[in-house]
């Protein structure tokens, strides 16, 4: 068309990319994708934060192997626990609805108390009150356990049921001080944010993180605020944030055939 408007070829200059959307994550995800970077750069920043947060984080990821505390832990499952609607005692789902043999978890379960029989549908959650130390005040959560853990040793990778010292561990952390800023915003009000908040008693951002997770969390973040390359990275973040929350869930059928699935 500019040849036979102009009777020449086009000289063809820089080209820019110019997006625009309503959405402040679609326009992040745009510019990310259309500017160009540095990847030597990215890959030496990235590095360097990694083992910084490895560093100041390792101890609030650590596991027994073989009775020495030697163990990364890679990721923990949690279960919610319930509460009998015949006999009033609580038990852990994940106990009562595994199904090892078959690599399930059944529909049907039943109370170790009384006996009972129990659907995950009909069965009543158990909560409990705890300080919330961000809030500054005392809140309703799901009551959850930690129940199974894959972790590294001498480079090789295991899993075992969650333990004394696993349990331990976490209570230690829940009283941990985080350093570094944690994201208080309350949940607005939609369709997309009433499962979490009807289903997981979740209405505020940092409640979708156990307080390991969100220590950890928190310290990568800051570092990438003071990084050479904070919107790149903070990109790279975003990536992850989603498979750190309580809302991940495990593929069982994946666990037991060695995926680890999540």
């Amino acid at each position: 068309e500019w040849q036979a408007l102009w009777n020449k070829k086009p000289s063809w200059g820089e080209r820019h990319a110019i997006c625009g959307d309503l959405s402040p994550y679609a326009s992040m995800i745009a510019y990310n994708y259309n500017t160009p970077m540095n990847a030597s750069l990215v890959k030496s920043e990235v590095h360097r934060i990694f083992n910084e947060v490895k560093d100041e984080c390792a101890e609030l990821y650590q596991t027994y192997h073989e009775g020495k505390p030697i163990g990364q832990i890679n990721y923990t499952v949690w279960s919610d626990v319930f509460v009998c609607k015949s006999c009033g005692k609580e038990f852990v789902y994940w106990d009562a609805s595994l199904d090892k043999e078959n690599k399930c978890l059944r529909d049907e379960f039943y109370c170790p108390h009384c006996h009972t029989k129990h659907t995950k549908n009909t069965a009543t959650r158990a909560f409990e009150t705890v300080y919330d130390v961000f809030l500054d005040k005392a809140v309703s959560v799901n009551k959850t356990v930690p129940v199974y853990i894959a972790y590294s040793a001498k480079g090789r990778r295991y899993e075992k049921d969650a333990d004394e010292h696993d349990r331990e561990l976490i209570e230690k952390i829940n009283g941990l001080h985080c350093n570094y800023f944690v994201p208080t915003y309350e949940l607005p009000e939609g369709y997309n944010t009433q499962q979490p908040k009807k289903a997981q008693n979740i209405h505020y951002v940092h409640q979708f993180y156990t307080r390991r997770n969100l220590i950890a969390l928190s310290t990568f973040f800051a570092k990438i605020q003071s990084s050479a390359l904070p919107n790149k990275l903070k990109f790279i973040f975003t990536g992850m944030v989603n498979r750190s929350t309580k809302m991940n869930r495990i593929h069982v059928n994946n666990f037991f055939y060695g995926g680890g699935g999540w």
